[in-house]
């Protein structure tokens, strides 16, 4: 993919500030823009046609594979987009969500001992606080385990309701329901999974999956700023310093990337959601899941390479 760092330099935050603009105003409407111009006189094919010699060929692992081109509301390649899969560290989008909508910016997040046992080592302290902004850059950049107990731990007292404590997992299940995701299902914050790692924590399809980053891309892109950089670096109230790298590979390689997030256990295979501009203000979003560790990250490249040729005619 570095063959495809031309794309970067030129337009850079410009052209991802756009896309992100272009979600902001459009992703949940249906598309009142006018129709893609017409290919240029001199390739023939249809765009049906295209689509097929794009993407046909592609050696594609994962077991579901959604490209879904957000300006005009439409799919690019789909493959099982609609099978309930295990989705790992995906959840922690959801977790990220809940929190924003629910807990006010100023909370505080306490990192207790039940969330330094998840699986996984961030190097926080017992009893190390973090404002909620800060701690969620880490949690979906590094896909911290313990930050994202620890984010649900710390957002419950905002979730009561009529005297009684609402769970952050139910509220979870909630808002999926609420916003369409009739795959989606969460059973903890983190996506480990269950029962001595044999069962999986959350499940969900490439279609939900790619709806909820959508949702979140307009909504509270904030959230996902982050996410497109390949190391981050955030301080908690105790004026500890951490820096942490990108759990997605290829961040660094992806042409005008506006946010990503990566999942993976034993039972899911390897997930991957992406958001990068095909052109000025053509956000695209990439779903792959139930792919293998290294596998999702060549899907997602393959996906890119063929949906640039197919968004530029074949160019």
């Amino acid at each position: 993919m570095k063959t495809l760092a031309y794309l970067k330099a030129p337009l850079g935050i410009a052209a991802v500030a756009l896309a992100v603009f272009f979600i902001i105003s459009s992703v949940t409407k249906s598309s009142t823009l006018p129709p893609p111009p017409d290919p240029p006189a001199h390739i023939p094919a249809s765009i049906p046609e295209r689509r097929v010699a794009h993407f046909s060929d592609l050696a594609i692992e994962a077991r579901a594979a959604y490209v879904f081109d957000v300006r005009s509301n439409a799919d690019i390649f789909t493959r099982n987009i609609d099978a309930p899969l295990p989705i790992a560290s995906l959840t922690k989008l959801m977790t990220a969500l809940v929190a924003v909508e629910y807990a006010p910016e100023s909370t505080l997040v306490t990192i207790d001992l039940e969330a330094l046992s998840q699986d996984g080592e961030s190097g926080f302290w017992l009893d190390e606080e973090w404002r909620l902004a800060d701690i969620l850059d880490i949690t979906l950049v590094g896909s911290v385990n313990d930050g994202a107990y620890a984010i649900a731990a710390s957002i419950v007292p905002f979730l009561e309701s009529g005297g009684g404590t609402v769970s952050f997992v139910d509220t979870m299940n909630e808002r999926g329901r609420a916003l369409g995701l009739s795959s989606t299902s969460f059973n903890n914050p983190t996506g480990l999974d269950l029962n001595g790692e044999t069962e999986p924590s959350a499940m969900s399809s490439a279609r939900d999956v790619t709806k909820l980053f959508a949702y979140m891309l307009k909504h509270h892109p904030e959230l996902l700023e982050a996410t497109r950089l390949e190391t981050v670096s955030r301080s908690s109230q105790d004026r500890r310093t951490y820096a942490i790298e990108n759990t997605n590979q290829i961040v660094d390689d992806i042409p005008l990337l506006i946010a990503s997030k990566t999942g993976f256990t034993d039972t899911a295979g390897g997930n991957l959601v992406i958001a990068f501009d095909a052109g000025l203000g053509h956000p695209i979003i990439i779903t792959v899941l139930g792919s293998s560790p290294e596998g999702r990250f060549s899907d997602a490249q393959q996906l890119i390479e063929a949906t640039l040729r197919y968004t530029t005619y074949g160019f």
